[in-house]
């Protein structure tokens, strides 16, 4: 009699303190507001296959949130017998299962029975870590009324199946029952219940990719049977694809989320086996790594991202992303150049001049040569283009002007021009910043969009941004100039790696000392883009853009169109061509566009060649080499016209023709430097310092 008033006495106060605590309530852990409804980062192909999933933010493992409604009946009433008898008729605590805990706790000095009702569990859930003492249960008990005076009964065992950790990092009925049993949480038996129920008591030891006695007897205790037969499970392990694309996602996405995302699985590792397998042909020419970018230029989709060769392969740094990391592209840039200048008034029957010059730069003078080491005289503006010539690019870009073209090249998006257009001068045109392969592949969409450039996008449900960068009329004479064979044979050949049989542009670009090779090629409905090289710098064996990433690129355009059927271009309306000379001595004819303006100029001559000292330059210092002996030191002097000195005159001493050069001797301090030139008694001088 008298335990049977201690029992109730204790309820009677215990309901007293609750409602206390539901008049003063304490705060909901934050953590309770983490579970509702939360899962997995989820990322999945364009054709739904799961490509990885990972753990969202302040969460563990691997769940996927499901309503209640399409859980297997015989779960849930299996899981409500066994874990909360009473689970709909009290408020979040069970007093009579609590103080029967309470005496079995008193009685043997360790818990036998946890009195804790779902609700509980599920603030335990929320609150992992803590140990379990008095303090911590009754904290448990309270919080769990609150929690009832927030939510539905359904609404809280909904929470709670879809929080049950079952082991192997799985969380929730609905991913336990793909990963063990493969199939969704309404198809569950009573066996199959049975056996997830059991592992919530201890999951890493009782889950259903293990067998041992103890997991069978306590499903049979569930179950209230004596004997039952095992079930069959096998647990999938889940595969990881595509590591490079899924970062930049995750970069993105920090909290729970399905996402689907525009990626083509198929297309994805057709063209990371193409790239490896001329990976494989090009490693005696030192090359090591290379990239690859594929879209769908209508919808600015990425279709495949191919990061490096192996992500996992250390020894050539393949954790690396190629298609995010920045590098030089070469002559890459150079449609950007020409469509600008047909934009400004150039004419495309144009002829540029291609033939040995040395232009100043900030850092110094640069005599450019071309990738065949052969000057061409006059070229017509689409030869020039699309041979790639360097000499004449830098004419254009001397005439469209450096400011126009930088401000040009940071409208297109490229991030890495960060200081003044000066700084750059007109090796921009030749790619002397970097680049990343995502950023030249978007900027290249202006060309298959009637100028308007697409902001690439990732995921199937976002909308591409776009922006007009260039008339329309000026980027389709480029595609059609750099989908010329006949045009680009002047420094490719007419038969190659770059000729296709229906209308590709294509644009190749190396960088300086052979470190980077790209290749950009558009057709009516895709851009591919690719790079080789070295993540670690090195440069490739006189590796070129057709022998490089260019033969990377055929291969998987002649893939994406060996069974469909080719689609012509959706151009605006047809630009005029008229017949114009091929060449300088006009004897034979060529088909080409008319200018966009009237009374535009046809001939962009290069600037009147002005002499130049390259050697020393002025108000540079030159140390001297002190394990040297001082008289046998000196320095070549070099001009852009050697033949037009007449005289040398260092510090007011004249210097000897030595083998038709000039020697200076190294003196310490400042040097005056006095050049007289044979015509018209003209003369250069300047001063630099010796130390």
């Amino acid at each position: 009699m008298k335990f049977f008033k201690f029992k109730y006495s204790l309820i009677l106060i215990f309901f007293l303190i609750s409602g206390l605590f539901v008049f003063n309530p304490l705060p909901l852990p934050p953590s309770i507001q983490t579970l509702t409804k939360a899962e997995s980062i989820s990322i999945y192909a364009r054709d739904r296959k799961l490509l990885w999933q990972t753990s969202a933010k302040n969460l563990q493992g691997y769940r996927h949130f499901v309503p209640l409604q399409i859980v297997s009946p015989q779960f849930k009433g299996l899981l409500l017998k066994t874990e909360d008898k009473r689970f709909y008729a009290h408020l979040g605590v069970d007093p009579v299962a609590l103080i029967r805990a309470i005496q079995l706790k008193l009685k043997s000095g360790r818990w036998k029975s946890g009195g804790s009702t779902i609700s509980m569990q599920l603030i335990r859930l929320s609150r992992p870590g803590l140990p379990r003492n008095f303090k911590v249960k009754f904290e448990e008990a309270l919080l769990s009324l609150w929690l009832e005076c927030s939510l539905s009964k359904n609404e809280i065992l909904e929470l709670y199946v879809n929080h049950l950790p079952f082991g192997q990092e799985i969380y929730g009925v609905s991913e336990a029952a793909k990963r063990y049993y493969h199939k969704d949480p309404s198809g569950l038996n009573l066996q199959e219940s049975a056996e997830l129920i059991a592992t919530i008591r201890a999951p890493s030891l009782l889950n259903p990719s293990i067998q041992s006695d103890l997991k069978q007897h306590i499903q049979n205790q569930i179950l209230d049977q004596k004997t039952s037969s095992p079930v069959q499970s096998s647990i999938i392990q889940r595969e990881y694809y595509f590591p490079h694309w899924v970062n930049r996602l995750l970069a993105k996405t920090k909290e729970s989320a399905k996402l689907r995302t525009t990626i083509d699985f198929e297309l994805q590792t057709t063209s990371h086996a193409i790239l490896n397998d001329h990976l494989k042909d090009l490693k005696e020419k030192n090359v090591t790594q290379g990239a690859v970018l594929i879209i769908d230029h209508q919808t600015g989709e990425v279709l495949s991202y191919v990061g490096s060769k192996n992500y996992l392969e250390a020894s050539s740094l393949g954790q690396i992303d190629g298609v995010a990391q920045y590098r030089q592209p070469g002559s890459a840039l150079k449609p950007f150049l020409y469509a600008l200048a047909l934009q400004n008034g150039i004419s495309p029957q144009t002829w540029l001049e291609d033939q040995p010059k040395t232009f100043e730069t900030a850092i110094g003078y640069y005599e450019p040569q071309n990738y065949n080491r052969q000057f061409h005289g006059q070229v017509l503006f689409r030869h020039a283009l699309a041979s790639s010539l360097n000499v004449p690019a830098l004419n254009l870009h001397e005439k469209v002007g450096v400011s126009e073209f930088y401000h040009q090249l940071k409208s297109l998006g490229f991030s890495k021009l960060v200081h003044p257009a000066a700084h750059y001068g007109l090796g921009m045109t030749l790619g002397n910043f970097e680049v990343s392969l995502w950023e030249l592949v978007q900027a290249y969409t202006v060309f298959a969009n009637q100028g308007q450039q697409k902001e690439l996008k990732m995921l199937l449900n976002e909308s591409s941004r776009r922006r007009f960068i260039y008339q329309k009329d000026s980027v389709h004479m480029i595609r059609d100039m750099l989908s010329d064979d006949l045009a680009r044979s002047l420094g490719f050949g007419e038969e190659g790696v770059l000729s296709f049989d229906f209308p590709v542009m294509v644009k190749t670009g190396t960088s300086q000392n052979y470190r980077d090779n790209w290749t950009v090629a558009i057709t009516p409905r895709h851009i591919v883009g690719v790079w080789v090289g070295n993540f670690n710098g090195q440069a490739m064996k006189g590796v070129s853009g057709v022998t490089g990433a260019a033969p990377v690129m055929r291969e998987i355009i002649e893939h994406l169109y060996r069974e469909k059927p080719w689609v012509a271009w959706k151009d605006p309306v047809a630009l005029n061509k008229v017949s114009v000379c091929s060449n300088t001595s006009c004897r034979s004819q060529t088909m080409e566009f008319e200018s966009l303006h009237k009374d535009t100029p046809r001939f962009v001559k290069s600037k009147k060649p002005q002499f130049q000292i390259l050697s020393p330059l002025a108000k540079r210092t030159y140390r001297i080499n002190r394990f040297m002996p001082a008289e046998n030191q000196k320095l070549k002097l070099k001009t852009s016209q050697n033949d037009l000195i007449e005289s040398v005159m260092l510090n007011g001493q004249e210097i000897p023709l030595t083998q038709n050069d000039y020697y200076l001797p190294l003196v310490r301090g400042k040097n005056r430097l006095s050049l007289k030139l044979s015509h018209h008694s003209q003369a250069s001088h300047l001063i630099y310092y010796v130390e």
